[in-house]
């Protein structure tokens, strides 16, 4: 669709722009990972994800990575949210693109430290902000939670209702440390980033400059990451 769309702006003598919040164009599996979950230096021209994940498609991929091409090269500019993820696709495409991060509205709220203090009974409140996707590694935070001694506790905010919440009670069994709080308004920010003492972002992927690293930041609290992207 999004070749299509270029092809007919081209015949119109209409420019666009594309803006890259991930690795689609770049990757059929979207995110950079193979099947076996593992991440990898990228596609080289197709052939890595021939011989990594789609092998006998390669008519597919070919035909593929000439859209992907054509609808970058004709656009007006490209714009990625990080320099990691524009670094992927000027190397592949041997394009110019240019970056701008994320941005976090506070212009409604204006977030200060909050004071922590810390005495007996009170235990540390860790995050988790985000849809439940695999390679987001909700799975990893709450299997090192088990190994975390003390009254510490894991809040987890994001979409999935009642399928989330099953999954969290079987990952993590009578730990009453690990909390399901499904998902917030924006409205709700000040009230959650208040209350915590880190943010954990356990991504498995290459990430792509995340809003809710920005937001904790903006709100002075320290973020746990992964090192990728």
């Amino acid at each position: 669709l999004m070749a299509e769309f270029a092809g007919q702006a081209r015949k119109l003598g209409l420019p666009y722009l594309v803006t890259l919040h991930d690795y689609f164009l770049l990757c059929p599996n979207i995110n950079l990972l193979d099947r076996a979950g593992k991440v990898w230096p990228g596609p080289e021209g197709g052939r890595r994800c021939q011989a990594k994940c789609f092998r006998g498609y390669s008519a597919y991929l070919e035909d593929r990575w000439v859209r992907a091409r054509a609808l970058l090269s004709g656009a007006r500019a490209v714009f990625a949210p990080s320099s990691f993820l524009a670094a992927f696709f000027e190397r592949e495409f041997a394009l110019p693109v240019t970056v701008i991060e994320n941005g976090v509205d506070l212009r409604q709220r204006s977030p200060a430290p909050v004071p922590r203090r810390y005495g007996e009974g009170k235990p540390l409140v860790f995050l988790y902000v985000g849809g439940w996707c695999w390679h987001k590694g909700l799975d990893t935070a709450v299997r090192a939670w088990s190994r975390v001694k003390g009254d510490a506790r894991l809040h987890v905010y994001g979409r999935g209702g009642e399928p989330l919440r099953e999954h969290l009670a079987k990952l993590a069994p009578g730990d009453f440390r690990v909390v399901h709080c499904d998902t917030y308004g924006e409205e709700e920010l000040p009230r959650i980033m208040g209350a915590a003492d880190a943010l954990l972002f356990p991504s498995l992927w290459y990430e792509n400059d995340p809003l809710s690293v920005k937001e904790a930041l903006a709100y002075h609290v320290p973020v746990i990451a992964s090192d990728l992207g």
